[in-house]
Order: C-alpha cells, then structure tokens, then sequence
C-alpha cells in the first residue's frame, strides 16, 4: 500500500541531514542505535542510513570514506554523483539550527516527526493492524522477563523446586565440567593475558553449545564478524584452509552462533534482552564502557561495568561468559596467573559466579626488552616447560557453587582448537 506524501510540517531535510552527518563524523555517535531508516523521508537519506547501519554492524566503521567505499558498487549511488553526492547531502551548508546537537536531541525530533507522520496514515488494513498489535506484544513480552521479580515470595520459590536437576550450559570439555556448571543468571569470566587463546577458548565453547543445538550470541568490541567466523570454521571442521572448511561446516550448526558488536554495557542489555540464545559471550570486559563514556577513574568504571553484567545475566536469565585481560606481571615471571592478576578490578572478581584462568605455556610471549631479568626469567621458563608443548592448564580460581582446580587441554595453534588430553572433545551429560 502507498501512503500519500507526508505534508511539510512531517518533514525537515535539514534535520536528516544532521542525523546523517553526526553518524559519518564521529565514531562513537549514537544514532545508527536510536533510529530506524523509516524515520527518514527522503528516500536517498534512507538508503544512506540503511548503509551505515550495515556498516556499523559487520566492521564497526561507518566514517565518509568506509561509506563511499561502501556505496561505491551500486548503481543507484554512481546514478546519483558518487562522492559528491554524499558531500552534497552531509558536508555542504551544515545547518545552525541543529549544529552542534547531542545525538539524543537529533534522534527524539526525528522521531517524533515519524510518529506525526504515523498518525495521519490512517488508512491501514486489519492485517497490518494485526501485525503491529503482535509485534508490541512480542516487544512488552520480552522486556517484562527483564524485570526482576521482587515480589516473589519464599513459599513460591519453595514450590518451585523440583528434584529434577536444573537447566545448565556445559563448555562442552568434560574435564571442566566437571569442576563447573555454568547456569542462566551466573556471570563466568575466563582472565588470560593477551596472546593466550581466549578467544578461542570462548569461540570453542560457542561451538561446542551449538553443536548441541543450542543458541548462542556471541558479543565483541574490537574484532568484526570476518575474524570471528574464521575461528568457528577452523573449530568445527579442523581444517586450515578457510576454502575448504567453508565447504565442509555443517551450516545448521554455525546459524546457532550470532555475532554483534557492541560498545557499552547498554549494548549488552539490549541485545541480551532481543536474542533467544541463554548463553551470552563478552569479548571482553575492559572495553566495555558505560553510558557511552569513559571515566577518568578507570578502576570504578570497571566496578559498574562488572556490577551491570551481574545485573543483566540475573534479570535477564542468561549466562554470561566474559573474557578478562590479566595483569602483564605474569610476562615477566610466566607463573601460572591468580585471582589477583584479573586486571583493573577486583569487582570481577566479586561479581562473578566463576573465574576460569588460563595459562598456555605454548604461546609465552616476548619478554619485555628493556629488562635483563626478565629475559632471563621467560627463557628459564621456557625451558622449564619444553615437556608442556601444546599443552595449556586451565586455572578453576573461583567456583561459587562447586570446587577449586586444575585441568589440562590440548592445544592446537593451526585450527585454534583447545580438546581433552585424554580424546576428542564430546559432548558430557548433564549431571
């Protein structure tokens, strides 16, 4: 159905523009968040928007020059004037009314438009008002499991208990789970130094989860989709070459897996309130911001960072696994890490249901050049540890509902695979 041509009141090109400019100029701009292509009239201004939402989704990078390499193949954009048309649009007359304007302002008058612009399009049919009913039904449904329930009272939670073993996520190695079951409401972190392979062991648990068939969401700030994939493909085929394990992957396994960039914790709210999976990956804490802003204490920034997690694993009903840099003091001595070296906070520490260490003795990185005693230390270490080659000892440091200890995996650089010393990762059985 064609509606007619919003009035003049419903529109301002200016405003559309500005909105447009914010997004390209500064890279931590909100709006690509706040707003829908709908909301732009001018269907030039929507297409560009659609394309900068792409482009802050799957690289991260939605500046003038990644958006007209972007738009660059497409006929509609060289029918248009190419480059000059995009400098036309957002660089030439900024206008004073909205310049400079905080994203949010930007964002809500658009918005606003849109909602006049909705009102007058009374003509819609049964179906249409249908679908809308369902899908704010669909919306209201999900943000009310988001609430907490405080008026739950002791004798409901005593009828809620059942002999039946309760819902858990297995990291699919047996050796760990037997020391650790991970539940929807825990918040896990898994601390290695930079280097370490624990992004492949988050990426290896992701598989192992979807293997089983079930969903996981997997939440990352400084890697796009196109590095993280690669690590899926090399886990599920154990096949080097990215042609041939493309080939060979088993699809209806990697579509469990969904992969989102997110900046802020709000960012993780959001999407771990809209996807279905109950285990949610965080690659990794110490990028994460709140509100969009750094604080100039960064201790007290992770305390909050840390303290939301917690809060958005419980309200929300998911597990959170999170990855953790650790101190780099464990460079110099290539001692196995402790709770101590989880970097930038002990609130990590606190918050967390379990805290999962790991130390691959494979993968020492280079000691710092400008200390002897160091150098001395890391090739004594090596050496130490030439029995250990392709071996990583997998640290329990803290288990709120189970116990303390050690695990040992293999290691395989190649196909960034951690599996049991022992055989072939499989599966466990639920306890």
């Amino acid at each position: 159905m064609t509606f007619p041509t919003p009035p003049e009141a419903y529109t301002d090109p200016a405003l559309e523009r500005t909105a447009l400019m914010l997004c390209c100029a500064f890279a931590d701009s909100q709006i690509p968040l706040l707003l829908e292509p709908d909301d732009f009239v001018d269907q030039d201004y929507r297409e560009i928007f659609y394309a900068i939402q792409v482009l802050r989704e799957d690289r991260g990078d939605c500046s003038f020059p990644a958006l007209a390499t972007y738009l660059s193949p497409h006929d509609w954009y060289d029918k248009k004037g190419g480059s000059a048309f995009l400098a036309k649009l957002m660089l030439i007359g900024w206008p004073d009314t909205y310049w400079p304007a905080p994203d949010e302002h930007v964002a809500r008058a658009l918005r606003e438009l849109r909602i006049r612009r909705k009102a007058k399009e009374f003509s819609i049919s049964i179906g249409e008002a249908r679908a809308m009913i369902d899908q704010f039904s669909a919306h209201a449904e999900r943000m009310a499991k988001l609430l907490p329930n405080a008026e739950q009272s002791t004798l409901d939670v005593l009828d809620a208990i059942t002999e039946a073993p309760q819902p858990w996520i297995p990291t699919g190695f047996p050796s760990l789970d037997a020391f650790v079951n991970m539940r929807r409401g825990n918040l896990v972190c898994v601390g290695a130094r930079t280097g370490f392979g624990k992004t492949a062991f988050l990426c290896n648990i992701a598989c192992n989860n979807a293997r089983a068939g079930r969903r996981v969401a997997y939440l990352t700030k400084e890697m796009t989709t196109a590095e993280i994939v690669p690590r899926f493909l090399k886990y599920l085929t154990q096949k080097t070459d990215l042609a041939a394990a493309k080939q060979a992957v088993d699809r209806t396994v990697l579509e469990k897996i969904t992969v989102h960039r997110v900046r802020t914790v709000e960012d993780v709210e959001r999407v771990s309130s809209l996807v279905e999976a109950d285990l949610i990956i965080v690659d990794y804490i110490q990028l994460l911001e709140v509100g969009g802003r750094r604080m100039e204490n960064r201790v007290n920034e992770l305390e909050r960072v840390t303290n939301k997690l917690k809060g958005v694993a419980m309200d929300a009903g998911k597990c959170l696994l999170c990855a953790s840099q650790i101190s780099r003091e464990t460079d110099r001595t290539g001692d196995e890490p402790v709770l101590a070296d989880l970097k930038g906070s002990g609130s990590i520490e606190q918050d967390s249901n379990v805290v999962i260490l790991l130390h691959n003795p494979s993968i020492l990185p280079k000691a710092d050049q400008g200390d002897r005693n160091s150098r001395r230390s890391a090739t004594a270490t090596v050496a130490s540890l030439e029995g250990e080659k392709g071996i990583a000892t997998i640290i329990i440091a803290k288990n709120r509902s189970g116990k303390c200890g050690k695990i040992k995996l293999k290691w395989a650089d190649d196909t960034v695979t951690f599996s049991e010393v022992t055989g072939t990762p499989r599966f466990p059985a639920r306890p």
